[in-house]
């Protein structure tokens, strides 16, 4: 079966609460960043849930949400999906220590920089891409390891074997 290789366009998650913010936003990427597939989740709780379903490149999220905030959301992301960087987005000022605290690929201040806005995004899906080359590397380099090992016993055996059969003539 000749199957060609499947060109997967990036695909970023936003998330907020705020339909304008998230209509914005979305917009933006779209206008932005052509090639990527944009989704919406107007909830950590539903941006988890979609996470379960599909793996995206990125996640920008909104902070301060009603349910699951986006503090809870990049604790959750990096349990589901740990190659998948979430840039935080907020207008409280007061929160920066807890963005960086939680683990957050990155995070800007609302109303969001585009230009910035857009580089970051543009950084977390290569940071994201290039993470799972490395997760794949070390899960080939492993099994090449164990392999080789295998040949080695293999090798000894057959040496092994061929030394008795060689005295027993």
């Amino acid at each position: 079966e000749n199957r060609k290789a499947e060109i997967k366009s990036p695909r970023i998650l936003i998330v907020d609460d705020d339909p304008l913010c998230l209509a914005g936003m979305k917009d933006l990427v779209s206008i932005h960043l052509p090639q990527v597939c944009v989704h919406v989740a107007n909830s950590g709780d539903t941006a988890v849930t979609l996470n379960r379903a599909r793996e995206f490149d990125a996640i920008l999220s909104d902070v301060q949400m009603p349910g699951m905030d986006g503090l809870s959301l990049v604790a959750e992301i990096k349990r589901i999906r740990p190659h998948t960087p979430v840039v935080l987005m907020t207008a409280a000022m007061n929160l920066m220590p807890l963005m960086v605290k939680c683990g957050a690929y990155g995070f800007m201040r609302k109303p969001v920089n585009r230009r910035y806005c857009v580089t970051a995004l543009q950084h977390a899906m290569m940071y994201s891409s290039l993470s799972k080359l490395v997760a794949n590397a070390k899960q080939h380099s492993q099994k090449a390891i164990e392999t080789s090992a295998g040949l080695l016993w293999l090798g000894k055996a057959e040496l092994g074997e061929s030394l008795t059969r060689w005295n027993e003539e």
